[in-house]
């Protein structure tokens, strides 16, 4: 069994590069001179700028309509079916001889059951 899976938009995914330079212009503009962020260590700077890219990116992306398929390929044994009709009609048609000789020859376990 397999699993794959696809992904598609609905617009262009040259639009993807500008989702990114929106996202990372507008976190830029909004962090630029933030006087509250003095105060915070460099790490939690870090941490809140990533948080806002990625918030902003993924909001951005969801505009451009993904459509997520996922692919399961599963291969089975096949079942072969074979029916035997042993009625008094199919023995009294044109080709009777095919039923009485050759075909019992060919599958004489059909016989047994």
């Amino acid at each position: 069994m397999t699993l794959s899976f696809l992904i598609t938009l609905g617009h262009s995914w040259w639009w993807i590069i500008i989702c990114i330079l929106l996202a990372f212009g507008l976190t830029a503009l909004l962090y630029r001179k933030d006087k509250k962020l003095k105060e915070a260590s460099t790490w939690q700077k870090r941490t809140m700028y990533s948080a806002r890219f990625l918030s902003i990116f993924i909001i951005t992306f969801f505009l451009l309509k993904p459509f997520i398929q996922f692919l399961i390929k599963k291969k089975e044994q096949a079942h072969i079916v074979f029916l035997y009709d042993n009625s008094f009609s199919i023995k009294l048609s044109k080709d009777s001889s095919f039923y009485y000789d050759l075909y019992k020859k060919t599958f004489p376990e059909i016989e047994k059951e």
